[in-house]
């Protein structure tokens, strides 16, 4: 699925060069799941970053303003031009994530996309992962439990 976000431009010309297109956090966590080969990119704060127990399993964290200087040393620069590359912020609309896109896009790199919803939306989607793996092993609990206390039951009979 591909969704569509800009950031507001003057002329066509710069309007079609700031379009990011957007993947969603259930086709990121497909990927990452299957190793796909794929640079992902926090751009959140140095602060939250600090402060986050988490991050995306093999994201590097750079800050927005020093990501074209970066672009030049390792490991960034040993990265291929045609790799898929996400980008990910804490924004509320992924404001930093697409304007990482576009640096990314303006320094060659061809396959860039920004996480929709961003690094919330990615916490919030694994909270509910994890709800619904804890409830699926409560329900493998309950049957357990329920096999053996029949087959006791039927066993004393």
């Amino acid at each position: 699925m591909i969704v569509e976000a800009g950031v507001s431009a003057r002329t066509n010309d710069e309007q079609s060069k700031s379009k990011i297109d957007l993947i969603t956090v259930e086709e990121l966590k497909t990927k990452v799941a299957a190793n796909e080969p794929l640079l992902i990119i926090d751009v959140r704060s140095s602060e939250s970053y600090a402060n986050s127990r988490s991050k995306i399993k093999g994201a590097l964290h750079f800050q927005v303003r020093k990501l074209k200087y970066r672009l030049g040393f390792p490991p960034l620069k040993d990265v291929p031009k045609d790799r898929e590359v996400v980008t990910y912020c804490a924004c509320p609309s992924e404001e930093s994530a697409i304007s990482a896109a576009q640096v990314l896009r303006e320094n060659g790199f061809k396959r860039v996309r920004a996480l929709k919803g961003g690094w919330t939306g990615w916490q919030r989607q694994q909270d509910l992962w994890s709800q619904s793996g804890s409830e699926q092993l409560r329900t493998r609990q309950t049957k357990s439990s329920l096999l053996k206390c029949f087959s006791t039951k039927s066993s004393l009979q």
